[in-house]
Order: C-alpha cells, then structure tokens, then sequence
C-alpha cells in the first residue's frame, strides 16, 4: 500500500481546497492523516480549470437555413484518459427560426 499524502488526495476527492480536506479529515471516520504544506501552491489540474475560456469572435454574417451556423469547441488534456483519450470536441448548432 502507497503512503497517502495531500497531492494524491487533493486529487482522489477532485481538486478541493486544503480547508475542505481539513474538515473531512475531522468530520470523516478513518480518513487517513494528511500533512498539509504550509505553501500555497496551485497544482496543474486546478491551474487549467481556472483558466478562462475566450469568447467566439463577433462575426456579421448570419445564417440562413438551419444548421448552417455552427461553433465548435476543442479541448486538449495534459493526461489521457483510462481509454488513452486526450481530447474533447463540443458542437453547438444555432438554429434560426
């Protein structure tokens, strides 16, 4: 069995603050003993996820017929995943009625 620190927790339970670990650590039955560092330090996953996403650039020509307008979205992951996935791809099509 691995020895459980905060960065292998901190990533379990989904990127929580160090203040919400703590009250886990107290209100939870045998959960394990963490030592928490005493630097602030942003890790690379909480580092992406407060990352602002830009907005699509204003454009004047508009659709026509259904379907015809549609934004994509493209996102590119650090790790791949369980199934060696690395990226996502989001669709949105604007309809015109």
């Amino acid at each position: 069995m691995s020895k459980v620190d905060y960065d292998i927790m901190h990533r379990r339970f989904g990127h929580p603050s160090k203040e919400v670990l703590r009250r886990a650590q107290k209100h939870t039955q045998r959960f394990p003993e963490i030592h928490f560092p005493t630097e602030d330090c942003v890790c690379p996953g909480c580092d992406l996820g407060k990352m602002p996403n830009r907005a699509f650039p204003e454009n004047e020509r508009r659709a026509s017929m259904p379907f015809e307008l549609v934004h994509s979205d493209l996102k590119s992951f650090p790790v791949t995943s369980y199934r060696k996935f690395k990226y996502v791809i989001t669709f949105y099509i604007c309809k015109f009625t």
